[in-house]
């Protein structure tokens, strides 16, 4: 019953004006917003004001849908996506201290949803695999595609950088008038392994490093086999560069 009539009127939709641009099939449109991005939907959801523009960022001011085949119903792909964005841009999400608040930031490229998900459909990976910044490039404060792989969940919780403790020392705490070295491992889930009580922190913290460096070079061997040769050169890469705080 609209076909024809309504080419080239616009409407107020959530993101803006959308003028219909063509017909396609009955009730459906190309329909333009104000910025040149088209989008195809029904005329009904033109007229009721509820088509999207899936360029205007709608995700905490910064992500968008974007034009492509991906959508949100790649959950998987989305919520890594979302959950990312939400560690450097929401302010009260749990973990944003440690991402954006210490100047951790999204590339433009991936402010896009398309753009992210065509990286990520197109990686090698197994199911529970996750996104990790950290292991391709030491201190790296960019999430992107040439900083980011996809790797299995015990090596990403393994080499993310812990905070310094009361000791401003990763791995070390007081221990009465002395300090404990301890790492944590999903070899120990309740808990973490305990490496000792030194007399210095500087020792208590050696400790730890020496260790993460050992956990890190078995974790490289049993998932060889598993894992790209680009991960597993990375892992080794990481152990071997691994330094103590007072090195960097």
């Amino acid at each position: 019953m609209y076909k024809g009539k309504n080419i080239g009127k616009a409407y107020d939709c959530i993101d803006g004006q959308a003028t219909v641009i063509s017909y396609f099939k009955k009730n459906s449109v190309v329909a333009e917003f104000e910025c040149g991005t088209q989008v195809t939907t029904t005329i009904t959801s033109l007229i009721g004001g509820k088509t999207r523009n899936p360029n205007k960022p709608s995700f905490l001011g910064i992500g968008f849908i974007g034009v492509g085949k991906f959508s949100s119903a790649n959950t998987v792909i989305y919520n890594t996506w979302c959950n990312m964005l939400k560690r450097c841009y929401d302010t009260k999400n749990t973990y944003y201290s440690c991402y954006g608040g210490d100047g951790v930031y999204v590339s433009d490229e991936w402010h896009n949803f398309q753009n992210f998900a065509d990286w990520y459909d197109y990686q090698d990976k197994e199911d529970s695999w996750q996104l990790d910044k950290d292991l391709l490039v030491s201190g790296n404060k960019i999430y992107s595609k040439e900083r980011c792989l996809l790797i299995p969940k015990d090596l990403n919780m393994l080499i993310q950088k812990r905070k310094a403790g009361v000791c401003q020392l990763p791995g070390v705490t007081k221990h009465g008038d002395r300090y404990r070295a301890q790492i944590s491992s999903e070899k120990w889930e309740k808990g973490s392994e305990y490496l000792g009580i030194f007399t210095t922190p500087e020792s208590a913290h050696k400790a730890y490093i020496d260790k993460k460096k050992e956990i890190v070079l078995e974790k490289a061997m049993i998932w060889k086999e598993r894992i790209s040769g680009r991960i597993l050169q990375a892992l080794l890469d990481y152990s071997k560069n691994l330094k103590y705080n007072w090195e960097e």
